[in-house]
């Protein structure tokens, strides 16, 4: 089944909504959830499974000293 999206000129209140959002413009999208499956494993199972990308030093920033003595370029 696909989203349904609707755009709502003057949100009605007997909409379950907070109270600041009442009377305003809206989008509301419907998006079912019937056919996903959730993933039962583990936070580690999960991490374990995620693809290697790359080596450590990829990542790794460099000392950054900045400059000695500030001065304007003129």
């Amino acid at each position: 089944m696909k989203p349904m999206r609707q755009i709502i000129e003057d949100a009605p209140p007997m909409l379950s909504l907070p109270a600041e959002l009442h009377h305003r413009r809206l989008e509301i999208i419907l998006w079912p959830l019937d056919n996903i499956e959730p993933d039962k494993r583990s936070l580690k199972a999960l991490l374990l499974d995620m693809p290697n990308a790359g080596a450590d030093s990829d990542f790794s920033r460099i000392s950054d000293y900045g400059r000695e003595v500030l001065s304007w370029d003129t």
